[in-house]
């Protein structure tokens, strides 16, 4: 009671305040604000900080200009507008705001749209003079196919020159090569994408390795989505230096990706995507060795996008400097991966990893390998969330004994069986065994989102498979 004696009403409000948004409490928070003034302008800050969609500013943007016959009431209409569209920090919906901020920057010209904006996704790159919010730190530019790239060069170059303190930059579609040196001016970017960027071929080597080499020298990039090359094309260089690199993601071959990592300055490294397709599983080893040679103190998550043409070694031989990283937390192995895995490997990758916390692209020779494996994991993971497995096999019984003590916190388990049985009591089966280990479970077949389930929050992974989520009508 002494503590609340000394607050203000003020600190008692932002703190009530602070929790509902931190529920999404939205309709207390309205509730509060109608009941007590105290709460209207913090209310109106967190109803509108982040927008799904933008019907809400849809609603009070004025439609048809000319039905203001003064402009006293054009200024009272924009002022509206103002006073909700000045607190709204994110939108959702990013196709819908691009249409809308371009809108906008056509019909008050000089004026920046949504000033409080902290992301902003450009798509169809119009040729208008923009000007850009001055909080905006993440900047998304699509530029589409039929389109050469001079807009999005122009929208960056003034961009630099107006929000220098831009952290996240994701390009894609067609870019010239003269864009590549405006992206080194913005110095403290920390994450940059350029996956889907699509270059002028054939690509200038000397620019490539200027530009890589530049990035190198930025103090704060923790995040390097480097840009996709095609055979016979320039690799990226060997270059070290990026000192604050904790995530990395690359098409190069695994020859030349071994290469940039070796010599990569970071400490910090935690998070590698080897996303291009790999000649042989020894090629993928001999990359795999480096990486726990050179960063096993740091490595956490590793992926492994694409399948391989030639398996010339062992998959357990093939990932064996991945077992002797033991803290290892997240595993993705390719979705296309050509052997089954037994059941004594899924053990030996079990003990191996015992901090695991999503693991995907497991094949199995059938259901009585997939029902080992899943005790497995139960038993030597205790921290498991994710769990992704294709089966070789069907949906059938019996199950085996799992012995079930404690509860596990797995929440996801994908179980791609590639026949499914057409007896609903097996399924109803399958449902009640696995019940009894992991009681917050949701069980999904062939999830959509297989290609990104390691970067996405477990709640938001929950969330998205419920549409594809197995609940069998009992028999």
């Amino acid at each position: 009671m002494t503590i609340h004696r000394a607050l203000a009403i003020v600190d008692i409000v932002v703190s009530i305040s602070a929790q509902l948004e931190e529920e999404n409490e939205k309709a207390t928070l309205a509730s509060c604000a109608q009941c007590c003034r105290f709460f209207s302008t913090l209310a109106l800050d967190s109803l509108w900080r982040r927008l799904d969609v933008t019907l809400p500013l849809d609603r009070l943007f004025p439609q048809d200009l000319e039905e203001f016959s003064t402009s006293k009431e054009l200024l009272e209409v924009w002022a509206r507008f103002d006073f909700y569209a000045n607190r709204v920090h994110y939108v959702a919906d990013e196709n819908n705001l691009s249409d809308l901020f371009y809108q906008l920057s056509a019909l008050r010209t000089g004026v920046a749209p949504l000033p409080s904006l902290r992301h902003l996704s450009l798509v169809d790159v119009p040729p208008l003079r923009l000007h850009f919010p001055p909080h905006i730190r993440s900047l998304a530019i699509a530029v589409p196919q039929r389109l050469s790239g001079k807009s999005a060069e122009a929208i960056l170059t003034r961009f630099a020159t107006q929000v220098p303190l831009l952290k996240k930059l994701k390009l894609s579609g067609p870019v010239p090569v003269t864009i590549l040196p405006i992206i080194t001016t913005f110095q403290h970017l920390h994450c940059v994408d350029l996956d889907r960027i699509d270059l002028p071929r054939p690509l200038d080597q000397n620019a490539f390795d200027a530009f890589i080499t530049a990035l190198s020298r930025m103090p704060a990039i923790a995040e390097l989505d480097l840009p996709r090359v095609r055979g016979g094309e320039p690799v990226v260089p060997a270059c070290g230096g990026f000192p604050c690199l904790e995530l990395l993601s690359s098409w190069d071959p695994p020859q030349t990706l071994s290469k940039f990592i070796a010599a990569l300055d970071t400490r910090n490294l935690h998070h590698i995507h080897i996303a291009s397709r790999l000649s042989s599983t020894s090629e993928l080893h001999d990359c795999l060795r480096v990486i726990s040679s050179t960063h096993g103190q740091s490595i956490r998550t590793v992926e492994m996008a694409r399948g391989h043409d030639l398996e010339d070694l062992p998959w357990m031989n093939t990932i064996q400097p991945l077992l002797d990283i033991s803290n290892m937390v997240n595993v993705a192995f390719p979705l296309t991966m050509q052997s089954n895995i037994s059941v004594a490997d899924v053990r030996a990758m079990a003990n191996a990893w015992p901090r695991l916390t999503k693991i995907g692209g497991i094949r199995l020779g059938d259901s009585e390998s997939a029902y080992q494996a899943i005790i497995s994991f139960y038993r030597l993971c205790p921290t498991l969330l994710f769990l992704d497995i294709y089966v070789d096999g069907e949906c059938i019984g019996p199950f085996p004994e799992s012995q079930a003590l404690l509860p596990h916190p797995l929440r996801i388990l994908n179980a791609d069986f590639s026949h499914t049985p057409e007896d609903r009591r097996c399924r109803c089966g399958l449902w009640e065994w696995l019940g009894q280990m992991f009681p917050r479970l949701t069980l999904t077949t062939s999830l959509a989102f297989r290609d990104k389930w390691v970067h996405t929050p477990i709640d938001t992974a929950v969330q998205d498979a419920q549409a594809t989520r197995f609940e069998p009508t009992p028999v």
